[in-house]
């Protein structure tokens, strides 16, 4: 299959105009749609490209090519926007993008997209629109094309769409994060006894979740129908074996990676300190926190050094660094240099050694986070830890820092706010 999918993202106001959404934030929620889309089961993943921020010309032209290849082969074309919606002046929805003046806005409607889609002959579609009277769209949907097309909408015609946004977790749009949720969802699925997850399924979800988490505030609405399955929801994805690409740069999933790729240089850093500048200049994306200043302001800085001496700890516990130098075990210089097709298979091996040193497996974990969900428990990760630390000598820091990884790995599924649950 070669389905398509378009997702078009502009820094957005949301429920007043003085309100908006930094453009790297709005980056991260495209980017981890995006890599889902990319990671569905096999026979259901798209090729996925991404406008974010684009003009209004650039994102009606890039429309047009990616419908014309969906109908070309005959697959699924999916547009997806995410950004600031208004009326026009007869009511029709309309999306802003940027102008070249700084501060201003263009309009590129609806019905231009849905024209393009059209003059494309594209014969299967999905639009999901995630913005303000989004539920405008029905003003406007062609009931001429032919096959099958489906639009979800984030909201009513009136209403306006809200997102969830916090200083250290990304801000998503509410609608958005229902979709994101239901493609991996088991209740998103058909039925008790049909594991696919369809158009109809997945806005029955996103629906309901969106509902609940706005109080009843904000109502998705759908127009027109598709048959085909979106994607199957699988009990427990299989691993890939080299790196996963959902997890953040900043996640020790990725610092992992980086420190041994860094001790694995030619001339690697000579001693803790050494390592530390490196880290902090030539990969400070991945190692700098959020702090609070003055006035309520928060500012992106390097972490401190005893950051860098958990992960050095960590490594040895894993036994991919040395216990008395700064250098890597045959095991760490296997995965610093193999990282791209075995990152996951070496990391994961690892960790099934430490957890057996403290009596531990992964089918343990699973069998507790179980428990927890039987006795109608959330499975936190304050929760988790303190249930398989029980009786148990081991550092509750690196526990939860492997929970993380296996999390990333899809050995384990985590959820917002580090909540796990057994596939």
């Amino acid at each position: 299959m070669t389905r398509q999918a378009l997702l078009i993202a502009n820094s957005i106001s949301y429920s007043e105009s003085r309100h908006s959404i930094p453009a790297a934030a709005v980056k991260r929620t495209v980017n981890r749609f995006a890599r889902l889309l990319e990671e569905l089961p096999q026979n259901y993943r798209f090729n996925v490209t991404q406008l974010r921020d684009a003009r209004a010309k650039d994102a009606r032209s890039t429309a047009n090519v990616i419908a014309e290849r969906a109908a070309k082969s005959g697959d699924l074309f999916l547009f997806y926007y995410f950004g600031h919606g208004q009326l026009s002046s007869d009511l029709e929805l309309q999306f802003l993008h940027p102008s070249e003046q700084k501060g201003f806005f263009e309009t590129l409607r609806l019905s231009t997209i849905e024209n393009e889609v059209k003059a494309a002959e594209a014969r299967k579609s999905l639009f999901i629109v995630d913005c303000c009277y989004a539920g405008a769209q029905y003003r406007t949907f062609p009931t001429i094309l032919n096959g099958e097309h489906c639009r979800i909408a984030s909201t009513t015609p009136s209403a306006r769409a809200y997102v969830l946004t916090n200083i250290v977790k990304d801000p998503i749009g509410i609608f958005t994060r229902s979709i994101i949720d239901g493609l991996t969802s088991k209740n998103a699925t058909v039925s008790a006894t049909n594991n696919n997850i369809t158009a109809e399924s997945l806005f029955n979800f996103a629906k309901k979740e969106t509902k609940n988490n706005t109080n009843n505030t904000q109502d998705p609405q759908k127009t027109g129908s598709l048959a085909e399955p979106l994607t199957i929801w699988e009990s427990k994805p299989e691993i890939v074996k080299g790196v996963s690409n959902e997890a953040d740069e900043k996640t020790a999933y990725k610092k992992i990676l980086i420190i041994c790729r860094v001790l694995a240089l030619k001339k690697p850093p000579k001693n803790l300190e050494a390592l530390y500048k490196n880290l902090t200049t030539k990969h400070l994306s991945s190692f700098q926190t959020l702090h609070k200043l003055e006035k309520g302001k928060f500012e992106y800085l390097p972490v401190k050094r005893n950051v860098i001496s958990r992960y050095i700890r960590l490594l040895r516990s894993l036994e991919l660094l040395e216990q008395n130098k700064l250098q890597l075990t045959g095991t760490g210089k296997k995965l610093a240099t193999n990282w791209s097709s075995s990152y996951n298979l070496l990391l994961l091996n690892a960790i099934d050694k430490y957890l057996q040193k403290h009596g531990i497996s992964r089918e343990t974990i699973e069998h507790s986070l179980y428990q927890i969900l039987s006795s109608r428990g959330v499975p936190s990760k304050v929760e988790t830890l303190d249930y398989l630390s029980l009786g148990r000598t081991l550092s509750k820091d690196e526990l939860g820092t492997i929970l993380d990884i296996l999390g990333y790995m899809r050995a384990i599924r985590m959820s917002t706010g580090h909540a796990y649950f057994p596939w």
